[in-house]
């Protein structure tokens, strides 16, 4: 059907119950059904790829998308972590302007124009929700092609934890907090991970701990079970569906929050009084992962176990969390300069740059 607005002739037709419409661009008739015939066989060819129709709000597309990845968890084929985490992205993107263009008019230029509050990492779990709402609507027909949306460059967390701050945060954290931390010093495991642990996962006879879930499929491991982990596992008498139950909804605790502030202040008051250094605002629990992550590595750790001990995707990531220790780099230096070759008639024993190899 052809119906001419304005100076154009606009065509209008269904293909498997899809409706189609646009304008021609022609201002003769007989051109214009020339156009609406060449645009029916290309959607009869190509089943509906082409953007003949209006395609709709990225916050109209957002419903379904949503209703789509919870199909998916409940299908099995899709992980609760990773649905999660493009619910946050989806939170994260209803708070800029992007939500209110069509789906084929974001592209990279608009991506990156994007901002978010936090940091790259906050951002970047935006960008993968875009990327994927895109990528989805290419799957059903509505585009074409999808945009190369580049992620913002992270740089990794800075904070460790020495220990005297682990000595201190141990001392002051309240229970569960105590048991949590010290699950994560001793095998990297994430806060959540630690939290949804279930009796089941933890086989004594093998020392070591079953991770089943998590972001990806390298998330699903095993973990060694220290010495005190063991301790303080059998000292829990655990006799119910959780390690760590709580009173929310699935049954097992969900945050550590208020208890990790409580023993940050506790922790500062007394390293005030012993003189120490206090605790930063920037050092969190997830710091702890980091903190083993590098303890792993100064002791002589392989990267490549640490990446599936962290149950990382990617070695790049795993490199993100390594914080090599400065004093360490000193020694290598002075131990191979210590092999130095001094020559006095060039460079005199009180030269500074000699004297300190004899």
């Amino acid at each position: 059907m052809l119906r001419k607005r304005g100076k154009y002739w606009h065509y209008q037709f269904e293909h498997n119950g899809v409706p189609y419409w646009g304008s021609t661009r022609e201002t003769i008739k007989s051109k214009a059904e020339t156009f609406e015939a060449l645009k029916r066989a290309e959607v009869v060819q190509q089943t509906g790829n082409l953007m003949l129709r209006k395609a709709p709000l990225l916050k109209e597309f957002a419903k379904r998308f949503l209703e789509h990845i919870q199909k998916r968890k409940l299908a099995g084929s899709l992980d609760a972590d990773t649905e999660r985490c493009y619910r946050n992205g989806w939170r994260l993107l209803e708070t800029t302007d992007v939500v209110h263009m069509r789906v084929d008019q974001i592209g990279v230029a608009e991506a990156a124009e994007l901002a978010f509050p936090g940091g790259p990492s906050n951002a970047n779990q935006a960008l993968r929700t875009l990327r994927r709402m895109l990528s989805y609507s290419s799957e059903v027909g509505i585009l074409r092609g999808v945009p190369r949306i580049k992620l913002r460059e992270e740089h990794g967390r800075e904070g460790i934890i020495t220990a005297e701050w682990e000595a201190l945060l141990l001392r002051f954290a309240e229970d569960p907090l105590g048991d949590i931390l010290t699950i994560m010093f001793d095998c990297g495991m994430r806060p959540e991970e630690v939290m949804r642990m279930r009796p089941e996962h933890i086989q004594w006879d093998r020392d070591r701990l079953l991770v089943p879930y998590g972001k990806s499929m390298r998330s699903k491991r095993y973990l060694p079970l220290s010495n005190r982990m063991r301790a303080l596992l059998k000292a829990r008498k655990i006799d119910g569906e959780w390690v760590f139950p709580g009173e929310s909804d699935s049954g097992h605790r969900v945050t550590i929050a208020k208890q990790w502030y409580a023993a940050v202040k506790a922790a500062n008051e007394e390293a005030f009084l012993r003189g120490l250094p206090p605790i930063p605002s920037t050092i969190v629990p997830y710091s702890v992962r980091h903190t083993f992550a590098t303890g792993y590595l100064d002791d002589g750790g392989d990267i490549a176990a640490l990446q599936k001990l962290l149950g990382h995707h990617s070695l790049s990531t795993t490199q993100k969390y390594l914080h090599p220790e400065v004093q360490k780099a000193a020694e290598i230096v002075n131990k191979r300069n210590r092999k130095a070759v001094v020559l006095p008639d060039i460079l005199p024993d009180t030269n500074v740059r000699a004297s300190w190899v004899n």
